[in-house]
């Protein structure tokens, strides 16, 4: 899927999610300007994130006091090997119920302060942009993994955000045991990558659009 340019010809950047997490919520856009050789195929930005789903505890916890043993417990049924079970088992035997709209693996939101940064940044691939994303999201897969961009907000105090969702793709039997191990011991700790085509990036600088116009609304309300 990639294929080795000199890194000098490219053109990069990095993005950090809202929630200031600089260990994992990192994303990378790397683009290498077209020339003579390249087919339009590969004049793509390549975009890299990081996916994480570490969970030590296997046993419930236990202590003393009462509030801090009720939110513990929250948190861990949450992530609990029971939960990712049924996720992992279905993605080593190719079923497509486990599928979900809200991602498995991880989550990020774009900082709102970067957004006319990465709208410019994917103006090096395409001028244009398609608007009308207010109830959609734009899903790019690799060989393993899907990648939904969307509109995100944590409630109505939060203004608008660009966020991603990651979750697995269904695989061929028994294909996806590795993975899929890792995800049930909470281990897993990996890195995708995901070519962004032209007609995506006139979606996604489209949503940013959305995103900016909603917020201005929000904000001119105030």
């Amino acid at each position: 899927m990639w294929k080795i340019r000199f890194i000098e010809d490219a053109i990069e950047k990095y993005f950090g999610c809202e929630c200031y997490c600089l260990d994992t919520h990192i994303a990378h856009m790397l683009y290498f300007p077209p020339n003579k050789e390249m087919s339009e195929e590969e004049n793509v930005i390549y975009f890299t994130v990081k996916t994480r789903y570490l969970f030590d505890r296997v046993l419930p916890p236990f202590n003393f006091n009462f509030m801090d043993w009720i939110y513990e417990m929250e948190y861990y049924f949450h992530f609990h090997i029971l939960r990712r079970l049924p996720i992992a088992l279905n993605h080593i035997f190719n079923s497509f119920w486990y599928y979900r709209k809200d991602g498995i693996l991880d989550c990020f939101n774009f900082q709102n302060k970067d957004l006319s940064e990465m709208k410019n940044f994917l103006s090096l691939l395409t001028n244009e942009e398609l608007e009308k994303y207010k109830n959609s999201n734009l899903r790019i897969k690799n060989e393993e993994c899907e990648l939904m961009l969307s509109i995100s907000r944590d409630n109505e105090d939060f203004p608008y955000c660009l966020g991603w969702k990651i979750q697995f793709l269904p695989k061929k039997i028994f294909s996806g045991w590795k993975d899929s191990l890792k995800y049930i011991f909470g281990r897993y700790d990996d890195e995708q990558h995901f070519e962004i085509k032209k007609e995506d990036a006139k979606i996604i600088k489209g949503i940013i659009t959305v995103i900016e116009g909603l917020n201005k609304e929000k904000y001119e309300e105030l």
